[in-house]
């Protein structure tokens, strides 16, 4: 069995769930139930960026239950989102960048007002921007991720308070 090693404790938990459902699954099937019958069932699972798969051919059934021996972890490809804050006197350090969509996280900007999120699946995303006293050109944006690193995500910030 290919065992696939992954911080992520869902992740681990849903190998479970998927072995379990491997090994549980039962087919009905003619003849005493004592002969070995074969069976093709299509198995997949997604957690996080991992996809677990067993081609039909790798399916069998002994008895009454479905076996799965060979379930094959494949790293799905994860992507990036990257900007940068500026303010009249240039990169706007300490801004929170929250990102929401497909997916949800939020980054400050670094010293000279750059942010990236990482480890983002194809979808569609809004990135919107917050500081008090300040108003964000745009207000936020709305992106696509697909296939492709999205850069130049920038926003203009003007002060509120004088």
């Amino acid at each position: 069995m290919k065992t696939i090693i992954r911080k992520n404790v869902i992740f681990s938990s849903l190998l479970v769930v998927a072995i379990l459902a491997s090994v549980i699954l039962t087919s009905c099937g003619g003849g005493s139930g004592n002969e070995p019958q074969v069976a093709t069932q299509a198995s997949a699972l997604t957690a996080s960026n991992f996809s677990l798969s067993a081609p039909d051919s790798q399916q069998a059934a002994v008895g009454n239950n479905i076996i799965n021996p060979n379930l094959a972890g494949v790293e799905v490809p994860t992507f990036s989102l990257s900007g940068t804050l500026t303010s009249e006197k240039g990169g706007f350090s300490g801004v929170t960048v929250k990102l929401s969509g497909a997916g949800s996280a939020e980054v400050t900007t670094d010293n000279y007002g750059n942010f990236t999120f990482i480890g983002l699946a194809n979808g569609n995303y809004i990135i919107t921007p917050e500081a008090d006293g300040y108003e964000f050109i745009p207000a936020s944006k709305q992106l696509t991720v697909n296939g492709l690193n999205a850069v130049d995500v920038n926003f203009d910030s003007i002060c509120l308070v004088p």
